[in-house]
């Protein structure tokens, strides 16, 4: 069985609470919550991804070669697998991570969900369980048919044509509009508050919603509006 997930902490986690297995596990580097996602190759997705976290990055080329051999692997053992497991929950970056993953997956494999957000109260992200909440979790897993895998593909193939910049999942609604964070934001700005400060902020607004937002996405956003160079 290949596990999946989507980022390396949550990958920690889940490693140690099998590591008595011999199944494979690995993470998606990608934040395909944003950016756009029509027709993109890796090269494409990296300079989406680049555009927004490059603020992070030292070398680019390195952060360059580590995203396309993430994509690269993540390909190659799905299709040497015939089962496989993602797990995520309703954050946005896990939830769009795992309809991507559903569109790639061929119907003759077996797929297992386990959604950490139906075994657990107040679940933000994989990452932010605690160790228990999580090996509760890794008790329960939902088999996809192939009338849900097909709804599933065409619900990412829907987001692909619609194409926007920025996909929030909220309480259950697939929302694509890429203005989403700026009332927030405009209200932050005529406080005179930093940017630093604004973007700590709309986290913060965010986590009492339970929800975790793209730190990428709100800098780019918030230099927009503030330099008025809205695409």
């Amino acid at each position: 069985m290949l596990n999946i997930c989507f980022s390396s902490s949550a990958y920690v986690m889940i490693k140690m609470i099998k590591m008595e297995s011999d199944q494979d596990i690995l993470f998606l580097l990608d934040d395909l919550s944003v950016g756009h996602i029509k027709n993109q190759n890796y090269e494409s997705r990296f300079d989406e991804f680049f555009s927004m976290y490059g603020y992070r990055c030292q070398d680019k080329q390195k952060e360059r070669n580590l995203f396309l051999q993430n994509y690269q692997t993540l390909v190659e053992e799905i299709g040497r697998n015939d089962v496989i497991r993602i797990w995520y929950s309703n954050s946005s970056s896990e939830y769009f991570g795992m309809l991507y993953l559903c569109s790639i997956i061929d119907y003759t494999k077996k797929v297992y969900l386990t959604n950490c957000s139906d075994y657990v109260k107040d679940c933000i992200a994989v990452s932010l369980l605690e160790d228990y909440e999580l090996a509760t979790c890794s008790q329960h897993h939902k088999v996809l048919n192939q009338k849900e895998l097909k709804e599933y593909k065409e619900t990412w193939e829907q987001l692909a044509q619609e194409n926007s910049k920025l996909r929030v999942y909220e309480n259950g609604r697939i929302i694509t509009s890429e203005a989403y964070y700026d009332k927030d934001i405009k209200e932050l700005l005529s406080k005179r508050m930093s940017l630093l400060d604004i973007s700590t902020e709309i986290y913060l607004i965010n986590l009492r919603k339970r929800m975790l937002v793209s730190d990428g996405y709100i800098h780019v956003r918030i230099n927009q509006l503030v330099l008025g160079t809205l695409p």
